[in-house]
């Protein structure tokens, strides 16, 4: 068996050199690690400031008020809540995870006493602490975490990062995962999933959108749909060290939890450490992040999370205020082709029906020009990145190659275009006329509305008419917040603004780029693309299979390769997230397992909130 016992197993140990962690922690990815702040600070691998120790006494008062990026339309069960970041810092403050990715490349377990492997990666055994309560009194055990495994491979937002688990039961007290395949990086799957938050069976059951409530789910259990669908998503319930008090998404539009007396990280609890340090986290959802900044400035928030050129360069300026960066799970901007067409056997499987799925079976793509390769050629190549990257970002973030920022394996010098071809721009499209049997490229390019995202699609707009004149006609469409995500998922677009989140290790992608996950227009798909391509398909499997370092680099590179070949996706910058707070916030990237284990402080933005205090118990 492979072991992770705090120390990272041996087994993932390997993958040190391949994954987004791994090539943040190699020697000489400088770049990709470090960063000044104001005051002058800088960030060590795991994403922890250095020469920033914790207090001995920090004291056990003050509340925390965070500006995040927006809420969802599903608050807030990790099964369904469909935003990134601000649903990861809920979660973080009213639940636990089983696993939390470490600085080695392994995993350090949370909730759990262990995690083991068969020799062939074919089974998972995770064994749960003793001892934990949920907010309910619920009994934290191998029953409740395997219920929160199931319902996760039961949810179509989930499901798809979980196909490959077989079964999931309860043998001896501990959790045994078998899946379809060997699985290697399954511990890191889990360390970067909301679904390693783990929730109150109590309160999940209640639910009235727990898939096991659904005739049509193959997990329907008809005992759970026949009691109340009572519960509320919108107050969730864990064993976190917060408790949840009140969501108000109208007016304030905050979430507010309270400090948990009864943790099991608490003075009173399994561990008796002096957690949570404060009284409450109040997260505001703020869609601007010149406006977050802002409100850190003047004291409004306490803390925020910014991942714009501009407010990032208003913040390193103010001396009173300290910005904390790390690569760790950058996401990468990028404009999605909906090229949805033909038929899909693999996705037929997934979906639970026999033959292979209509992709779009309404004909709702026959006018989208975007399925034609030459299409989509045409404007990578009159993409002006420089502009891009200057007018929209003040030159802070760095255009972006393709998926994979440099450091990270996977990436290219050479591959996706970024500065202008207008030559091989105007042979592509005078080919995508004659492809899409039309006199002039027509799409729709759908933006978040009011955000900093629909500036640059009018950007991206106006240097394809420079280029391509009276020859293209593209429409901006502002999409409100709320509803934009879903236009994505559902594959009711042309073309969209996207992010791709960026990953602690390479298989998280899986979701996002396997045929599997390409649904049909109209059904579920976190493929948004939903392109079909047996080359990252077979790299994804590799990834997936083997822990060789060689073998997983190639098969990124490869998957980076078909990319730009087939021009799915436009790929426009490498965003960093920041975490911007006040000089009296401390302890931002302190990260320990209950053992004392350092973990990766911060990924893609999202960091610990138990470990967090204020001087004198005033946080703004």
């Amino acid at each position: 068996m492979q072991r992770s016992d705090g120390l990272g197993f041996r087994a993932l140990a390997l993958l040190l050199a391949t994954g987004t962690l791994a090539a943040a922690c190699t020697s000489g990815a400088d770049d990709a690690t470090t960063t000044t702040t104001s005051p002058a600070a800088t960030v060590d691998p795991t994403g922890a400031e250095v020469g920033v120790e914790p207090s001995s006494d920090p004291g056990r008062s003050g509340t925390l008020i965070y500006a995040v990026e927006h809420g969802t339309q599903q608050p807030w069960a990790h099964f369904e809540a469909s935003c990134r970041l601000a649903c990861r810092l809920v979660l973080e403050a009213v639940a636990d995870p089983l696993v939390l990715p470490s600085p080695d490349g392994g995993v350090v377990p949370v909730l759990l006493d262990a995690i083991e492997a068969s020799d062939d990666f074919g089974v998972w055994t995770l064994a749960v602490r003793d001892g934990i309560e949920f907010h309910d009194g619920t009994p934290l055990d191998a029953e409740a975490v395997a219920f929160n495994l199931q319902t996760c491979r039961a949810a179509p937002l989930t499901g798809p990062d979980l196909v490959e688990i077989s079964t999931v039961e309860v043998v001896d007290g501990d959790v045994v995962v078998t899946m379809s395949n060997p699985w290697s990086s399954f511990p890191m799957l889990l360390a970067g999933s909301a679904c390693t938050f783990v929730l109150s069976p109590t309160w999940l059951a209640s639910l009235a959108s727990v898939p096991q409530r659904d005739p049509a789910n193959p997990w329907f259990d008809p005992a759970m749909a026949a009691t109340p669908a009572d519960g509320t998503s919108a107050a969730p319930v864990g064993s976190g060290p917060f408790v949840f008090d009140r969501y108000d998404p109208g007016a304030g539009n905050t979430f507010r939890a309270i400090r948990n007396e009864e943790y099991w990280r608490g003075p009173a609890g399994v561990t008796g450490e002096e957690l949570p340090r404060l009284d409450a986290v109040e997260l505001v959802f703020d869609p601007s992040s010149e406006s977050r900044v802002v409100g850190v400035a003047d004291g409004s928030y306490s803390i925020a999370h910014v991942d714009q050129g501009e407010p990032i360069a208003t913040a390193t300026a103010d001396a009173t205020l300290t910005v904390v960066q790390s690569l760790v799970g950058a996401d990468t901007d990028h404009v999605v082709f909906n090229v949805a067409a033909g038929l899909n056997a693999s996705a037929a499987a997934v979906l639970g029906v026999e033959g292979s799925v209509e992709m779009d079976p309404d004909g709702s793509q026959v006018d989208n020009p975007l399925v034609h390769l030459s299409c989509r050629k045409a404007l990578v190549a009159a993409t002006d990145h420089g502009r891009l990257v200057t007018e929209r970002h003040g030159g802070a973030l760095p255009a972006a190659n393709g998926p994979f920022p440099p450091g990270v394996a996977g990436h290219l010098d050479v591959a996706a275009p970024t500065v202008v071809d207008s030559a091989q721009a105007q042979v592509e499209l005078e080919r995508c006329l004659v492809e899409a049997e039309t006199e002039r490229l027509r799409f729709t390019l759908l933006v978040p509305a009011g955000g900093p995202s629909a500036e640059t699609g009018e950007l991206l707009a106006s240097m394809w008419v420079q280029q391509f004149g009276a020859a293209i006609d593209v429409a901006v469409e502002p999409v409100p917040a709320e509803d934009y995500l879903q236009r994505g998922i559902d594959g009711s677009f042309q073309a969209m603004i996207l992010r791709l989140p960026g990953a602690i290790d390479l298989d998280a992608h899986h979701r996002s780029w396997s045929i599997r996950t390409a649904s049909p227009i109209g059904q579920f798909a976190l493929n948004t693309g939903r392109f079909l391509d047996p080359v990252i398909d077979q790299s994804l499997a590799i990834q997936r299979r083997t822990t060789d370092a060689a073998l997983r680099r190639g098969a990124a590179e490869e998957i980076n390769r078909s990319f730009a070949a087939n021009a799915w996706n436009l790929w426009l910058t490498w965003r960093p997230w920041v975490v911007v707070h006040r000089g009296a916030v401390r302890d931002v990237t302190v990260s320990t397992s209950p053992e004392g284990v350092v973990t990766v402080a911060i990924d893609g933005g999202q960091h610990r909130l138990a470990h967090v205090w204020c001087v004198e118990g005033v946080c703004r």
